[in-house]
Parts: C-alpha cells; sequence; structure tokens
C-alpha cells in the first residue's frame, strides 16, 4: 500500500478498535490496503515490546494466520509518552519489510488513544518513514456495514498424505529432512508451468493457468467475474462474501518417453512406513479488480507454500505419532484467521489448549469460552440430520406457557440443543433407551456451544465407550439395557473431556427443596441435567421458583416421546413442558417411593 500526499482519509470498521484496554504494549492495524485503506481489526503483539519486539517471529505467525491479501497496515502503540506514534511507525515499517509489504518501508499507518485514555477511540495518522518527525493526522470514516464489497474470497484446499520412509531409530532431525524433500516438490509442483487451478464460479468452472501467457491479462477474468452474490454467516454474526473454491491440477497434456528401471536396494536396517497428513485450506482475499491469474500467482500459491513450510515445524515436533494436521478458517473477528493443529492426541488435548489461548491473546478475545475450536470452524460440515434426512427440533421449550408459579422466577438452559427421543434414526429403543437420549440431548448442548466437535454418538457408541473404560461387560454391547446418571457421567468425560457433578434425591418429594441449587447451575452453567429415577429419565432444561412461597415448577423435556418432529404434538401430548412436583390432581411427577440422580454438566472453563 502506498499512501499518496493527497490521500487523508482511512476507514474504520465499526467495532474493529473495541477492547483496547487489553492491549498494555503495541498492536498491529490489520486490513484491506484498497486506496483508501481499511481497518478491520487491532492485534496484540505477542512477542515483546514496541522497542523489543522479534518482528522475524511475528511475521511468521501473521503470515499464516491472516488470509493472504489482508495485509498489517500499520501499528499502535500504548505506551506512555508522546512518541507512541513515532515508536508505533518505526516497528510496524520494519514488521512490513519482514512481511514483504508492496511500499512497506515508505510509511504506514500510526495510531494512539485519544488524549490520556486507552480508551476504544484511537486518533490516526500517516508515519514517513523518509521524514519521520512528520506524522500527517487522517479523517476517519467509520464503516457500519460490508467492508468486502470490493474484495473476493478464494479458498484452495488440499488433502495430502505422504508417506515416510524412516528407521527405526530415525531422528526429528531425519524426519523433517525427509518430510521437507517431499513438502518441496509439492511446492515445485505447484509453482511449475503445468500446474494451474479451476475456479468454480457462477458462470461455471474456469481454467486458471500459473503459467502466464503474453496475453494473458486479457484472457483472464477479473476476481469479480468470479464472485458469489452469496454471504457465508459467521459464528461471531459476521457476513462475508462465499468463498471461490479453487482446485489444483496438473493441464500437462505432453506424452513423455520414459524408460522405467527397477532396482532392489535393501534397507541395512528395518525401515518403516510413516504417513504425513496434511490437510491444507487457504484463504485469500483478492480486490475484484485483480485478474484470476494473479490472484492465483501473487495470493494462493504463495499462501500454500507458506502453510506447507508452517506445518512441516509442526510435524517435526510430533515426529514420534503420526502427525494429522489441518488448517482452519475462523471469524471471531470483522475478518478470517487461519489457524493450523495437529489433532493427533485430540482437540482438548492440553498443546492445542496453550495454542487456543495463544491466538486468543493475539486476538483480544476472551479466554473462558471456545470461540476457536474445530466447532468454530468457517464452512464446518454439521450434522444436524438424521439419518432418515430429516432434521431435529432444536430449542422446543422455546415458545412455552407460563408454568403457572405465582412471583416465580425462572433459571432456564443457556443456549441450543437438539430434542433426542425414542424411535429417532428408524432405531427402535422404545422401553429402554430414554437415558441414551438424554445424553444425546446433552451432548448436542455442547456441539451447539462449539466446545466439541465430536459427533453425538449412537447407542451402540455410548455401549462401546462404556465397555472401553470398563464400566460394562463385553456383553454390553447391542443390548437393551439401561443405564444410569454414572454411565453418563463416565460417556460424557470420556468422550468430552467434561467434569459432571452428581445430585443425589432421596425421594422425589424432596426435589422441590433444591430448587435454590439447581437455579445456581442454571445461572452459572447453564447445562441440561440429566434426571434419573427408578426406570425412568428426563431432562431438565429450567426451573421456576418463588423463594418466599416454596411454590416451583420444573421445565421437563420428556425422552419417551415416540412421534414425528411435529412441535404441535409434543407441546400437546405434555414432552416438553413445566411439570409440578405433585400436580393439581394429586398425581406425582416425582415419586414419593423413589430415588433420583441429578447429573449436572458443568460448562468447561477454557478455550
Amino acid at each position: 500500500m502506498v499512501m499518496e500526499a493527497a490521500t487523508r482519509w482511512v476507514r474504520v470498521v465499526r467495532g474493529a478498535e473495541n477492547g483496547l484496554q487489553g492491549i498494555d504494549s503495541i498492536g498491529w492495524l490489520v486490513g484491506l490496503p484498497h486506496s483508501t485503506p481499511i481497518v478491520l481489526s487491532v492485534l496484540r503483539c505477542l512477542h515483546g515490546s514496541a522497542s523489543q519486539a522479534d518482528l522475524v517471529a511475528e511475521a511468521e505467525e501473521l503470515r499464516v494466520l491472516l488470509p493472504r491479501g489482508l495485509k498489517v497496515l500499520g501499528a499502535v502503540d500504548f505506551g506512555e509518552g508522546e512518541g507512541g506514534a513515532l515508536r508505533a511507525g518505526r516497528v510496524a515499517v520494519k514488521l512490513r519489510e519482514e512481511l514483504q509489504v508492496a511500499g512497506g518501508g515508505k510509511g504506514c499507518i500510526v495510531a494512539a488513544p485519544l488524549g490520556t485514555s486507552s480508551g476504544s477511540k484511537l486518533e490516526y495518522r500517516w508515519y514517513d518513514a523518509g521524514n519521520e518527525l512528520s506524522l500527517v493526522a487522517l479523517d476517519v470514516e467509520e464503516i457500519e456495514g460490508s467492508p468486502w464489497d470490493e474484495t473476493t474470497f478464494l479458498r484452495c484446499q488440499l488433502q495430502l498424505s505422504m508417506p515416510l520412509y524412516l528407521q527405526q531409530t530415525a531422528t526429528a532431525s531425519e524426519y523433517q529432512e525427509q518430510a521437507v524433500g517431499v513438502i518441496n516438490k509439492i511446492v515445485e509442483d505447484l509453482k511449475s508451468s503445468e500446474a494451474c487451478f479451476l475456479a468454480e464460479g457462477p458462470k461455471g468452472t474456469i481454467l486458471l493457468p500459473v503459467e502466464r501467457s503474453a496475453n494473458a491479462d486479457s484472457e483472464s477474468p477479473l476476481c469479480s467475474s468470479l464472485r458469489s452474490v452469496q454471504t457465508l454467516s459467521t459464528p461471531g454474526g459476521y457476513q462475508i462474501p462465499t468463498p471461490v473454491k479453487l482446485s489444483a491440477m496438473s493441464c500437462s497434456s505432453k506424452e513423455k518417453n520414459t524408460s522405467f528401471i527397477m532396482q532392489n536396494l535393501p534397507a541395512r536396517t528395518p525401515v518403516a512406513v510413516q504417513i504425513l497428513k496434511l490437510n491444507v485450506d487457504v484463504l485469500c482475499a483478492a480486490p475484484n479488480h485483480m485478474s484470476g491469474v494473479d490472484a492465483v500467482t501473487y495470493l494462493v500459491i504463495p499462501a500454500l507454500c507458506d502453510q506447507l513450510n508452517s506445518m512441516t515445524k509442526m510435524a517435526k515436533k510430533n515426529a514420534s505419532q503420526n502427525p494429522k494436521i489441518s488448517a482452519f478458517h475462523f471469524c471471531p473477528l470483522r475478518h478470517p484467521i487461519t489457524a493450523i493443529y495437529d489433532l493427533s492426541y485430540g482437540e482438548t488435548e492440553m498443546a492445542l489448549v496453550n495454542s487456543r489461548k495463544s491466538l486468543h491473546q493475539r486476538l483480544r478475545l476472551p479466554l473462558d469460552r471456545p470461540l476457536l475450536r474445530v466447532a468454530n470452524a468457517l464452512m464446518a460440515k454439521e450434522s444436524t440430520s438424521t439419518s432418515t434426512g430429516s432434521r431435529r427440533l432444536c430449542d422446543v421449550h422455546v415458545g412455552l406457557p407460563p408454568s403457572g408459579v405465582v412471583g416465580g422466577t425462572q433459571s432456564l438452559i443457556d443456549g441450543s440443543y437438539e430434542y433426542y427421543h425414542y424411535l429417532q434414526d428408524r432405531f427402535d429403543d422404545n422401553g429402554w433407551g430414554c437415558a441414551y437420549r438424554s445424553l444425546q440431548t446433552i451432548i448436542s448442548w455442547f456441539r451447539l456451544q462449539h466446545y466439541t466437535s465430536v459427533p453425538v454418538p449412537s447407542h451402540r457408541e455410548i455401549q462401546e465407550t462404556l465397555v472401553e473404560i470398563g464400566d460394562k461387560e463385553a456383553s454390553f454391547i447391542d443390548s437393551q439395557e439401561w443405564i444410569g446418571s454414572m454411565d453418563l457421567c463416565y460417556v460424557i468425560d470420556k468422550l468430552l473431556g467434561v467434569s459432571c457433578k452428581v445430585l443425589d434425591v432421596r425421594s422425589g418429594a424432596d426435589l422441590p427443596g433444591k430448587c435454590r441449587e439447581l437455579a445456581l447451575h442454571f445461572r452459572t452453567q447453564g447445562t441440561p441435567i440429566m434426571i434419573g429415577g427408578g426406570v425412568l429419565a428426563y431432562t431438565l432444561l429450567g426451573i421456576d421458583y418463588n423463594e418466599m412461597t416454596g411454590e416451583s415448577a420444573f421445565l421437563i423435556l420428556d425422552p419417551h416421546y415416540t412421534g414425528g418432529e411435529d412441535l404441535k404434538s409434543i407441546w400437546s401430548g405434555g414432552w416438553c413442558g413445566w411439570k409440578r412436583a405433585v400436580g393439581a390432581n394429586g398425581k406425582e411427577f416425582f415419586l414419593a417411593n423413589r430415588f433420583y440422580n441429578l447429573l449436572m454438566p458443568q460448562r468447561p472453563n477454557t478455550v
């Protein structure tokens, strides 16, 4: 980006400056390098202060984190003193040079908090590296709508499965050497004249060769002609253009006369084959006026190479196992970011938790909720459909009539869930599967709140889990045996890594006396509760409780329903509704001669 002397404007997306109090030293201004630059976010520098930042490490991480086409436009310094803007300018110019931003050494945008407060407003200026004492004030235009009107997103995925032939005593450096060799070959193929990309545009598939012909500019379509009119909703509530899918191909049609010679070269020591699996996935933000060929040449291919190099370094750290390295796109801010995870040990493994925590800190995200797990990824496949193709009902309690408790306070589930009940998925569990269905509903809550990407388990998978952990014998699999609250506790811990509290109630008549404890659970945890007692299991979604009179009602989701996905039938039949411990007709819903165990899953306080 080159800022001309006559330009005095910078556009800032609404919300880009939120939460600046969390940045203690320096932040990077990230955005689109249009003729009038657009600031999309402020990212924290994680490697040092403005005066001692490790810009090599910063550039290495930002190069993979940010989609190609987004740039570090400058910096903001929150240090004390009037020299903050100058410090920000000096360090931002060096970072832009490290990132090889066009014109990066000439100058950049700098920002500083207005007045003495590091609040949510910044004052923007232009820093001229040739005359650093001259800071030109910039007029700011706040953007409330979409900043993507002039941008086309391009997405390219490569699923690579590469065999590495290693001696059993191979060291990490030997592993890396062979992995680097394989990946370098892939990079060479991507850059070769025989490579091409197929773009799935709104008007059909278009061939984009890497090798440019003399009249390539006139032949290649502009990115604007590839752009879809549809938008993609992000988990953060933002809208981005639906990415154009690119497929890497080889367009070679030349016949080569090659003689193959086979040689048998016995290895001196036993050799093991280790498969290196890389799921490469890059996202690029191309200006609409850029040609498709240029977008592939200067954005997509460099992004693929950067991601492959980063994955190679990650594979070296886990050389003793079979790395399963994948890239995922997220959009917790006003623009997408890309994170690379090694899922060899599962996404709850501490190494990934620490990696996500670091990303939360850089992106200025809260540290008590999952925003960058696999389940949060953009364009992730949702599996909310049944095997018959019909969709399950979600949040069936929403819109129910009042409970009838006079002066009561409602404490309800926090978030969405799917209603699992008897006879779904063409599976007959009538009479024995109520606890299984309650467990499925609970796990669907954790999925829909993005705490996990683990699929909701089937009855057989639940049984297999209980056998695997030693809770049941092998004969339990494919049986119709009931399970209880403790069995659910074991499965939730095994599959999700989530702990549960168990509340024991000796009699159904004692349940109203637990309303304060239940209300606290829904206010602080917000998870659905499984109620097990005798031969029945229910899911508790909330309570309505008057502390002065003791009057109470329980919001029950009943898994014993055997009908279709019809909300009217579910409500009219009382399969989801408010229940009193003892109804107006004197009939007990919670039996006085039965004990009850309430399984209370705890919301994870982690990223």
